[in-house]
């Protein structure tokens, strides 16, 4: 009897400390999953960065960090969709007025999460 009043005491406790044992590695491995954000200096210099085709047509390229996403334009209007070759040896391919892919992978690592290619395109 007095094993049973002891188990029914420590009962709570053990759940308590269960929950926060649960709730420390979920925390843990949120952190871990790379939930970092787009430093707004690396996104301003990346903006103000523009491509220039072998065609002569310069491209303006603004990074949205919510949605992983490139645009481009030129003369003021999105990109009609295509590949345009870069007078650095690269190319790039436009749907929509996105740039959806790029011979450098610049926009893989972006839509995975890698801020610090925003640092690389159109070096």
């Amino acid at each position: 009897m007095r094993k049973l009043v002891l188990v029914r005491e420590a009962t709570p406790l053990i759940v308590v400390a269960a929950f926060l044992v649960a709730a420390t590695l979920a925390s843990g491995f949120s952190n871990a999953t790379g939930s970092q954000s787009a430093p707004a200096d690396a996104i301003k210099r990346f903006n103000r960065q523009t491509l220039q085709t072998v065609r002569g047509v310069t491209i303006h390229q603004v990074f949205d960090p919510v949605s992983r996403t490139v645009s481009a334009s030129a003369n003021g209007r999105p990109l009609k969709d295509g590949v345009y070759k870069i007078v650095n040896g690269g190319s790039i391919r436009v749907k929509g007025g996105i740039i959806v892919w790029d011979a450098f992978g610049v926009i893989s690592k972006l839509n995975s999460g890698d801020y610090q290619a925003l640092g690389m395109m159109g070096a």
